[in-house]
């Protein structure tokens, strides 16, 4: 059964960065990175959630009917979701993934890009009304320090291995 693993690897006043995959068993099957808000006491729309182990669920959203995670039982949260965003001031405790990090609007905070289509490939492990899954997220940052960020892309390669063929 596929789960999705958040580790997240850069944290400070304006964001929080992770790199997240989807896996079966030990396999990855997709990589991709996520941009949240950074963390303020669990604080309704101001915060990322805590981290922990949390289980997802499939949605069209009720807002728009697009597709998106609903993430379940978050102490104290309501309503937070994987979905379309590419910049922290798109979101109000939500995750938003991406392809790749990047500063879009080139103003020194960073983005996600291509997060239409990180929510497409999360769709294809994670379709409407499959069965609900496990998330995980790890604050990595906590444990070995901030990344680099100038570093995050080359550092942990972007990859779809679900049609990787097995030798």
């Amino acid at each position: 059964m596929n789960e999705i693993i958040l580790n997240r690897v850069f944290q400070n006043q304006n964001k929080t960065l992770s790199v997240g995959g989807v896996f079966n068993k030990a396999f990855l099957n997709l990589e991709f990175k996520t941009i949240e808000l950074p963390w303020r006491e669990n604080t309704r729309f101001i915060s990322c959630i805590p981290e922990g182990i949390y289980i997802g669920r499939a949605i069209n959203r009720w807002s728009n009917g697009a597709y998106a995670i609903h993430i379940l039982d978050v102490p104290g949260r309501s309503e937070i979701l994987f979905h379309i965003a590419n910049f922290v001031r798109q979101l109000e405790g939500c995750v938003a993934p991406g392809m790749r990090i990047r500063d879009i609007d080139n103003d020194g905070i960073l983005d996600v890009e291509k997060s239409g289509v990180a929510m497409r490939l999360l769709e294809q492990f994670f379709p409407v009304g499959s069965p609900d899954f496990k998330i995980t997220i790890t604050d990595i940052f906590k444990i070995r320090g901030n990344a680099d960020i100038s570093k995050l892309d080359r550092r942990f390669k972007v990859r779809d291995y679900s049609k990787t063929r097995k030798i």
